[in-house]
């Protein structure tokens, strides 16, 4: 009977730290420290959370990021790692498709 008040316990934890992790994810470009604008912002959420369009907003393009946001002590999963380093070895391309 503990072990299933534990077990129970541990995924209502869970449950909620994935909770609040998702709320962090669409807030925090609203703290006063968050280093990039909110008009540069584009939201992806599969992989990775924001695309960021740096300065686009100001007409000046400076830079394109991939940006995961994580809070606590959250991790990048498999899938992330496999972005982060595909975008780190420069195997990202721009393409236009038309139908």
């Amino acid at each position: 009977m503990i072990k299933i008040k534990q077990q129970r316990s541990d995924a209502v934890t869970r449950s909620r730290n994935v909770v609040l992790g998702h709320v962090h994810e669409k807030i925090a470009p609203l703290l006063p420290n968050f280093p990039y604008s909110y008009k540069d912002l584009v939201f992806l959420w599969k992989g990775v959370d924001y695309l960021v369009l740096d300065w686009l907003s100001k007409g000046n393009l400076n830079k394109i990021v991939f940006l995961e946001i994580k809070s606590w002590t959250s991790t990048l999963n498999r899938n992330e790692q496999m972005i982060r380093d595909c975008v780190g070895q420069k195997r990202v391309i721009y393409e236009v498709w038309k139908n």
